[in-house]
């Protein structure tokens, strides 16, 4: 007769392992958003690279990604992601225009997007930033993956995060300055309390 894992484990490592798995889904949550920042700044880096002879304002157009770039990026975590994309020896991270439109552009998206929303992240591994990778084709909350694409909630606002059901999305937007987008998410899904999941999802 085979045991449960709750029958073989005591209270206390039940409740030292969910202490675990938390920390861990938390360390994914970060290791996510770190890429997609990444991501996000060598996107704007391609634009003001080629059109760095204008003034940063004249690049606005020509730059389809705005308001991610407000959500997600600031001056500070520009800088961090800028430090560690320099130890690639490009030519293009030696140029200070090119630092002073990509800081001018972030700094003029955020402040029309989400003023005073902060986040505190480091980072130190150039390797995560530079990938393009499907292991961040994940549930946003709980970091698990997709098995199909049916089962994505995508965040209708920023349009770069997921999750697999509105249990997670929930439990993420309970979360203090986790996702940007939380009071939006709160208001479309969750405003009315007599809304169906199919309703929502739809």
């Amino acid at each position: 007769m085979k045991l449960s894992v709750s029958a073989k484990l005591g209270a206390d490592d039940i409740g030292d392992y969910k202490q675990a798995l938390d920390v861990m889904t938390e360390c994914a949550r970060i290791l996510h958003v770190r890429w997609l920042q990444g991501q996000l700044l060598k996107e704007l880096l391609e634009v003001v690279v080629k059109f760095k002879h204008r003034q940063w304002n004249m690049i606005l157009p020509e730059h389809k990604n705005k308001k991610s770039c407000g959500l997600w990026l600031t001056c500070g975590r520009t800088l961090e992601i800028w430090k560690i994309l320099k130890t690639t020896k490009r030519k293009v991270f030696e140029e200070r225009r090119v630092l002073k439109h990509v800081l001018c552009l972030v700094s003029f998206y955020s402040r029309r997007s989400v003023s005073g929303f902060k986040r505190h992240l480091t980072s130190e591994e150039k390797d995560d930033i530079e990938s393009n990778d499907e292991r961040f084709n994940v549930c946003f909350e709980c970091s698990l993956p997709f098995e199909e694409l049916k089962d994505q909630i995508k965040c209708s606002r920023c349009k770069l995060l997921s999750f697999c059901s509105l249990e997670c999305m929930k439990a993420n937007i309970n979360r203090a300055g986790c996702h940007p987008c939380s009071e939006f998410l709160m208001n479309k899904y969750f405003s009315s309390p007599e809304k169906s999941v199919e309703s929502v999802v739809t």
